[in-house]
């Protein structure tokens, strides 16, 4: 039977459903695309917004408390649930990697016996280490100068001792970048010459 060449079948160009196919996986890349952005930024965001640092107190005889401590403070990364020994677990990131050998730690969820949030622990950003999350005691400042945390100054000398280190620094970084830096390229052009003459003596010409 042959096929009517007036029906609407006929008269679809021809690579349409090709079109079709091509706009669906351009629409699709375009998804993930914008999926992928949207999880850039809300993953991202919370470097601008520090997550809440909680203190948390275990059981006596727990198996993750740090050293002989039973209370341990940070903040909740993730909460999930533990597969092989079917309890919750929590990640916490502990920081104080010079103290604790690493910055985070898994708990049991039933370990846990209470848990508060301290308005006077501080979270410290640090150059090594990562950061420092601690209570603070007291700022020494010489053999006879001690300003206790309870202190009505405490802050104000912890913020000058802070700017301070910072001009330090900055002071250090301009000398490592620019007067060494001379310095250290001074060095290799002697270095390059002092091998040339070695080279014009070896083979017996006169340096110029």
């Amino acid at each position: 039977m042959a096929k009517d060449p007036h029906s609407p079948q006929n008269n679809r160009p021809r690579g349409e459903t090709l079109v079709w196919l091509s706009s669906a996986g351009l629409a699709l890349g375009i998804l993930m695309v914008v999926g992928l952005l949207s999880l850039i930024f809300v993953e991202g965001i919370t470097v601008f917004w520090p997550k809440e640092v909680v203190q948390l107190t275990l059981k006596e005889d727990s198996a993750h408390k740090i050293g002989d401590s039973n209370t341990l403070a940070g903040t909740i990364v993730k909460r999930q649930q533990n597969i092989r020994r079917h309890v919750e677990e929590w990640q916490i990131f502990t920081g104080n990697k010079d103290a604790y050998g690493n910055m985070f730690k898994y708990i049991d969820a039933d370990d846990v016996v209470e848990m508060t949030v301290p308005e006077s622990i501080v979270v410290a950003e640090r150059m090594e280490y990562g950061n420092s999350i601690f209570y603070p005691v007291a700022v020494v400042t010489g053999e006879d100068h001690r300003v206790e945390a309870g202190d009505d100054a405490f802050w104000s000398v912890f913020e000058q001792l802070l700017a301070e280190a910072r001009d330090r620094r900055d002071r250090i970084n301009d000398l490592e970048r620019k007067d060494i830096g001379k310095i250290n390229r001074k060095v290799n052009d002697l270095t390059i010459q002092m091998r040339h003459l070695d080279r014009l003596e070896s083979e017996g010409e006169e340096p110029q």
